[in-house]
């Protein structure tokens, strides 16, 4: 999945305000965090308010709006080594 990219993970929800919640716990599974673009497709999807998702998502103190340094180090991981040319 792209890093950015909310599509396949909001195909697995039908598009019920319910679906908030489970929909904002696996996108900070996948992504590490809640990314301002996952806000937005989450929004376009659920036709709910960004405001409203930064309210839900904000109350609980898990839910993280900035890239962590766990979730860096796991795209730090993901990157091909590159030789040394000496």
């Amino acid at each position: 999945m792209a890093k950015r990219d909310c599509t396949v993970i909001l195909l697995q929800f039908g598009k019920n305000k319910r679906n908030l919640l489970p929909i904002l716990q696996r996108v900070q599974d996948e992504l590490g965090y809640i990314s301002e673009k996952a806000v937005e497709d989450i929004s376009k999807f659920l036709r709910i308010s960004e405001n409203e998702i930064f309210g839900v998502a904000s109350f609980y103190k898990h839910f993280k709006f900035v890239e962590t340094e766990s979730a860096l180090q796991k795209s730090v991981w993901a990157l091909p080594a590159r030789p040394r040319l000496t």
